[in-house]
């Protein structure tokens, strides 16, 4: 980028990319401190040098701000000044983004130039996360996560049966039903885990499940998250991960099943029924947006209004039900 900038050209290329003051986590501000650290470095100035000061927790308080340190002289050399904290960057509270106030055309650039290029890094990291799935939030399935199925037929749990959409679709959805909450594909495939479904578990199919004497079985117990099995495990915890099960053999399963309300099943068989599905406990709104630059609307509270049957005022819910009408209507109506 060799041409000059204006600070105008660059708030309009922030408007322009989406982004808000969202993407300001503390790892974002570090990597734009990175690039302005670097464009100072290799900014040429015979009167004065700029370096990045360091920062501070109430420079994080109101609004964002990054400061530098300048040293040099002025006025021609004749007089010698040191700015310990001069602003470079700052976010402001009412949307206003500053760049370098005190600085000329001339010397604004390489903050300008940081400033770019630290957006140009984000857009980058949005784009290899463009795939998003969808999530339906009204419900879940116990602890599992709905999600819009293939080509919208439905909700699944089974990740693998999810439709996966653009960002652009994403947000499209999410902007005409708020309840559709979009997921980066990389940050929810990263939170799977393999669970069983007790649909699928048919008694008559393990029965003729071919198994030997060194065949490994598990045992499941008479309870049930949503739809998915839990398993016995060595410690007593009780998992739905089928990687957590404990694993028999036949000559050790009757001692095991004593007193014991357990199933008993073949674990291949089992394992032929697992399916990637996602916690709902597991997924992090703030964490899986703060480099996507989309903004999840937050759901509105529905608070029930009740009307005097008289004049049509509001009422409280307990004279509705006593009396269906205000204390005024009530005396007037002598109920």
């Amino acid at each position: 980028m060799n041409e000059n900038i204006t600070n105008s050209e660059v708030r309009e290329l922030f408007e322009k990319s989406g982004f808000g003051y969202e993407v300001l986590t503390r790892e974002n501000a570090d990597s734009l401190r990175g690039f302005l650290a670097d464009e100072l470095k290799t900014y040429k100035n015979d009167i004065f040098t700029m370096t990045v000061a360091r920062d501070r927790k109430k420079d994080f308080v109101q609004g964002v701000t990054f400061f530098i340190e300048v040293k040099g002289y002025i006025d021609d050399g004749r007089k010698f000044v040191h700015f310990k904290r001069r602003e470079a960057i700052s976010f402001n509270c009412d949307g206003f983004i500053g760049f370098a106030g005190w600085a000329d055309s001339t010397n604004v650039q390489p903050i300008l130039r940081a400033f770019v290029r630290w957006l140009d890094s984000l857009e980058k990291i949005r784009n290899s996360v463009e795939s998003y799935y969808l999530q339906y939030s009204n419900s879940t399935v116990g602890s599992n996560v709905l999600w819009w199925g293939k080509n919208g037929n439905g909700y699944v749990t089974d990740l693998s049966k999810a439709h996966i959409y653009t960002r652009e679709e994403a947000i499209s959805h999410h902007e005409s039903r708020i309840t559709d909450i979009p997921w980066p594909k990389e940050y929810v495939d990263s939170k799977t885990r393999e669970t069983v479904d007790t649909q699928y578990l048919k008694p008559e199919e393990a029965k003729n499940f071919n198994v030997d004497d060194t065949s490994e079985f598990v045992l499941i117990e008479d309870n049930y998250d949503g739809n998915d099995v839990y398993f016995a495990t060595e410690n007593y915890m009780h998992p739905t991960e089928l990687k957590f099960a404990k694993k028999l053999q036949f000559g050790s399963l009757l001692k095991d099943m004593i007193g014991e309300r357990r199933e008993v099943w073949p674990f291949d068989y089992v394992e032929s029924f697992k399916r990637p599905t996602v916690s709902i406990k597991s997924l992090k709104l703030k964490k899986a947006h703060e480099k996507t630059g989309i903004v999840i609307a937050k759901k509105r509270k529905y608070v029930q209004k009740f009307n005097c049957g008289g004049c049509g005022r509001f009422i409280s819910i307990s004279d509705y039900y006593s009396n269906g009408v205000c204390d005024p209507c009530a005396v007037h109506c002598g109920r």
